[in-house]
């Protein structure tokens, strides 16, 4: 898979990943944990996630996860 052949392939020594994504029906499922294999060294934040059904009030979710992140 193209994404996990990128990340297996970067130095994440010190790097910060911020995980999101968007599904029709479901979630991350396994994602989380394989981009935790496949990204070794890096630190994960608290991902996101939306699909169709939760979608009408994404703006302002966003909002709120950046504000929970405290991202500088």
């Amino acid at each position: 898979m193209a994404v996990y052949t990128f990340l297996e392939s970067y130095d994440w020594d010190g790097k910060t990943l911020i995980p999101f994504n968007t599904s029709a029906s479901g979630g991350f499922g396994r994602s989380l944990s394989a981009l935790e294999e496949s990204a070794a060294g890096a630190s994960t934040l608290d991902g996101i996630s939306f699909t169709e059904r939760n979608l009408g009030d994404a703006q302002s979710e966003v909002a709120a996860w950046l504000d929970e992140l405290d991202l500088k």
